[in-house]
């Protein structure tokens, strides 16, 4: 009989705060937590900035308006009238400094710049931003600060802490568990969709050149999109075992988790380590979504509500009236064992991922458009809960955690796959949620 892969450990952080301890689920119910509920949630924010303001701390989770230090940069002609502040990433300040400009570093990444009267201008400056809101990680925190992060960009220094998280919910100490391991008993796949674009990674290495800047052996390496696995291994596991990482745009999380489960239901390893970690929250790549028309615009948000201003806190909007959908960055990585190991080592069972289900959509007139693959991944799916669980299982007690984007298309053409499904099965209330929501 094949071994059941279970899950044992959770971790990652994003815009609702660590995954761990559900800290990030307590975030989202936070008005329906009792008073005890609320403050070990507002202790675990305010962990991770140093922060202690409840309202700060509310206020700088899940999806909300981005910093001014992320507007699209270009460069612009002309002089100062007066002294001028802006902000500038600290890749693109020229060296050395032109007379006058006053240097205020505001962390790694960026620092606050004040020109005197007079001063050239043809350096980045900031554009009118069209899309104002993203789901990004509590206000304050940096996951570089925590380890010797030099040079790393923020996907990876995401991956390390999400990584970190999870086996320090593990309860076992890894150091142990590798001694009753064999090497190829271990798995990591991990990747992330978007690669590394941030100054540190393959953003750096194009836009170097242009702006006169040196290209650093370490952007072009450290940008794959594979990195993710490859940091896990080096940095934190020492793993030797089987690597590799699966892109998959929105689903990459499920594709590595694909191939996790199937590792362990072959018998090729026994405890693997799957997840992923976007931060795609870059200007360029923000442009670059807007300009497909994906993102919801701030005018089209004013339009929906019929205000003068957009609410960017409920920016995405999962099967409503709806205009794009919204950026946010995540970390997020399971721990999946076999079922008789973490039995014989006696971790915590958070749940059993019997088979994961992956389908192409066939000839199509898009690749942005719909397609059949959807269809047969629901229905076997729920197919799969039936022959475990039996019919009034699914029927009466499963529920569907939908991609849930937010945009005009997908609120159509992914209620009609629930409803064909639910159709096909007999299920007539079926509960659904899409955390999207939330963080993006």
């Amino acid at each position: 009989m094949p071994a059941l892969p279970v899950i044992t450990a959770v971790g990652g952080i994003n815009a609702a705060g660590r995954t761990s301890m559900h800290h990030g689920f307590h975030r989202l119910v936070f008005d329906a937590l009792d008073d005890a509920g609320r403050r070990r949630t507002l202790d675990a924010l305010g962990a991770l900035n140093g922060v202690h303001s409840e309202t700060a701390l509310l206020n700088g989770t899940l999806i909300r308006g981005l910093p001014e230090s992320q507007r699209l940069n270009m460069a612009v002609n002309g002089h100062s009238d007066g002294p001028l502040t802006l902000e500038m990433r600290n890749m693109d300040l020229p060296d050395p400094l032109p007379a006058g400009w006053r240097v205020e570093p505001i962390n790694r990444q960026r620092s606050r710049v004040t020109l005197p009267a007079g001063a050239d201008l043809r350096v980045p400056t900031d554009v009118t931003r069209r899309v104002s809101a993203a789901g990004q990680l509590p206000d304050g925190f940096d996951p570089g600060a925590l380890y010797a992060s030099r040079n790393h960009p923020r996907a990876l220094q995401m991956a390390v802490y999400g990584v970190s998280d999870a086996f320090g919910m593990l309860g076992i100490p890894w150091d142990s568990l590798r001694g009753r391991l064999a090497p190829d008993e271990v798995a990591v796949y991990a990747s992330n969709a978007m690669a590394q674009l941030d100054d540190n990674g393959l953003g750096g290495m194009m836009r170097a050149p242009a702006l006169g800047h040196r290209t650093t052996s370490k952007q072009c390496p450290l940008g794959l999109g594979e990195m993710t696995a490859d940091f896990i291994n080096a940095y934190v596991l020492r793993s030797a075992g089987s690597t590799g990482g699966m892109l998959g745009a929105c689903a990459t999380f499920l594709y590595n988790l694909e191939r996790g489960v199937h590792a362990i239901r072959q018998g090729r390893a026994r405890l693997v380590v799957v997840g992923t970690s976007e931060a795609p929250l870059v200007p360029e790549v923000m442009e670059g979504y807007r300009a497909m028309g994906a993102l919801a615009e701030d005018e089209a948000l004013a339009a929906l509500d019929g205000a003068a201003s957009a609410d960017l806190r409920r920016a995405c909007r999962p099967f409503g009236d709806n205009c794009g959908f919204t950026m946010a960055e995540s970390a997020q990585f399971a721990v999946l064992m076999d079922d008789a190991l973490a039995l014989e080592l006696g971790a915590d069972i958070l749940g059993a991922v019997p088979d994961v289900f992956v389908h192409a959509d066939g000839a199509k007139k898009s690749i942005s458009s719909p397609g059949i693959g959807n269809y047969l991944t629901l229905a076997r799916s729920a197919n799969l809960v039936r022959q475990l669980l039996g019919e009034d299982a699914l029927r009466a007690r499963s529920y569907v955690h939908a991609h849930g984007t937010g945009t005009p298309q997908n609120r159509v053409t992914e209620s009609h796959v629930l409803n064909q499904v639910a159709e096909a099965f007999g299920i007539r209330d079926w509960p659904v949620a899409a955390i999207k929501a939330y963080v993006g």
